[in-house]
């Protein structure tokens, strides 16, 4: 039921055209991509995590580089994920009826509907840290042990993971020394490996354990536009626990009111250590911001797990409250709960929303494919130019970003090296030095490339040209 749902939920997110959150998502594709050929501890040299590309390039490496590849790969990440938040509502003690709507409402957010279809592991790693969270909580040391493992794998996957390992780590080993339980020792030790292991990496192979931190504060910086204020850094991750899912905060609150309202409610007890876990992720989001390394876009993704938990609970409450309540109350708890929803979508959301804006790369895939039939040749090349980042698009849907190369890499860190289209001659010396027998191209420059290229396939926006010297 909960696979079902999750796979009804993602079918609607790509009919209604969402391909990419941004051009991220193409570029975890072009490094899978490269590691399905070229394996390597860290696929991408930069601050990632390197799991991601692991798995995807491993995937890619037995089913071929496409991107559809990618992109079925993330569908079926999606819908593992949203069995692993049944399996932490069902270690938390929720009954089975709870437990199956609180995943199908974890399910249905958007977010989560979202990173459930995107080639980025922000959901995946989002249930991970879910299931590590409540496994905190378990005194069965299985559970416990696979909990840990579930956060090992966050914490290679995104850096939102590590205070809740962090603090995974303390309880358990405050639970292994209560207990006198090596086993539990052991399970304490397992998710500091990831990021123990990083920082080991980073010290050797970029200078400072702390490498990760200084890049994306260096890019942040480059960016512009960081609050002048403090207090309005810190405060950005709670709000945006309701700014940006409002349906989700309204019925956590009915949710909470039908609680009150019910003679005897259910033990929340098995909450406990996961509520705090989860509280030290989003402690641990306000600090990047204070410390200017916080994500560079769509900053509110980290947070997807703690939606996930409030997901759970709700399923939980209010499956609680249906039992205890008469046919009356129940008809009035329905009609609560679809005005609410209603109420968040339809007014808060649009009001209150804060969301930035995800990127459609539909031209530019477009491009790329037309262009990956027509060059056949092993070791032709292929310069791309674009105006943004779309250059990662075009790799993607290539399927073969080790023979592509783009004008401009356009990061705001470093200057923009000098213009290949002040003339003819000077498109030529750039192709040349290249070695690309084929160039991809804005609409708008087509009339300078015609001079030395034949034109071999275009769409709207982009045109392939073949180096006709």
């Amino acid at each position: 039921m909960v696979a079902l749902g999750k796979l009804g939920v993602s079918g609607l997110v790509l009919a209604e055209g969402f391909r990419a959150l941004s051009d991220d998502d193409f570029a975890r594709v072009t490094i899978s991509q490269r590691f399905a050929v070229t394996p390597a501890w860290d696929p991408t040299g930069s601050s990632w995590l390197p799991l991601p590309f692991w798995l995807q390039g491993a995937t890619m490496a037995l089913l071929g580089r496409s991107l559809e590849v990618a992109r079925i790969t993330s569908l079926v990440a999606g819908v593992a994920s949203a069995l692993l938040v049944l399996v932490a509502a069902r270690w938390l003690g929720v009954p089975r009826w709870g437990a199956l709507l609180g995943a199908v409402l974890a399910c249905a957010i958007p977010y989560a509907a979202w990173l459930g279809v995107a080639t980025v592991p922000d959901g995946p790693t989002a249930a991970l840290i879910l299931l590590g969270a409540v496994a905190a909580g378990c005194t069965d040391v299985t559970r416990r042990s696979v909990g840990a493992v579930a956060l090992l794998a966050a914490t290679l996957c995104r850096y939102e993971a590590w205070p809740v390992a962090v603090l995974f780590t303390g309880v358990t080993a405050l639970d292994a020394w209560r207990q006198r339980s090596s086993k539990l020792a052991l399970a304490a030790l397992v998710p500091t490996l990831g990021p123990v292991g990083w920082m080991v990496h980073g010290a050797s192979n970029h200078g400072s354990a702390w490498f990760f931190v200084t890049r994306v504060t260096a890019y942040r910086e480059a960016l512009g536009g960081e609050p002048s204020s403090a207090l309005g850094r810190a405060i950005e991750p709670p709000l945006a626990l309701l700014r940006c899912e409002p349906e989700l905060a309204a019925v956590t609150g009915l949710a909470l009111l039908c609680l009150l309202s019910v003679r005897q409610s259910p033990s929340f007890h098995s909450y406990r250590r996961p509520a705090l876990l989860l509280a030290g992720l989003v402690a641990f989001l306000v600090a990047g911001q204070l410390r200017g390394s916080a994500p560079t876009h769509h900053d509110e993704r980290p947070l997807l797990a703690v939606w996930l938990g409030l997901a759970v609970f709700v399923g939980h409450a209010l499956c609680w409250c249906w039992k205890s309540l008469g046919s009356r109350r129940r008809g009035l708890l329905v009609a609560a709960g679809v005005g609410l929803v209603g109420l968040g979508a339809l007014v808060l959301r649009p009001r209150y929303g804060r969301l930035d804006p995800f990127v459609d790369r539909t031209w530019e895939v477009d491009i790329g494919r037309r262009a990956k039939t027509r060059i056949a040749a092993e070791r032709e090349r292929v310069l791309i130019d674009t105006t943004d980042y779309g250059f990662y698009a075009v790799m993607a849907a290539l399927g073969c970003p080790e023979r592509a190369t783009a004008f401009e890499m356009h990061d705001p860190r470093k200057p923009a090296p000098e213009g290949s289209w002040s003339s003819a001659t000077a498109l030529q010396h750039r192709l040349q030095a290249e070695h690309a027998a084929w160039f991809i191209i804005p609409t708008q420059r087509e009339t300078l490339a015609r001079s030395i290229g034949r034109v071999r396939a275009r769409n709207p926006r982009f045109v392939l040209l073949e180096y006709a010297p």
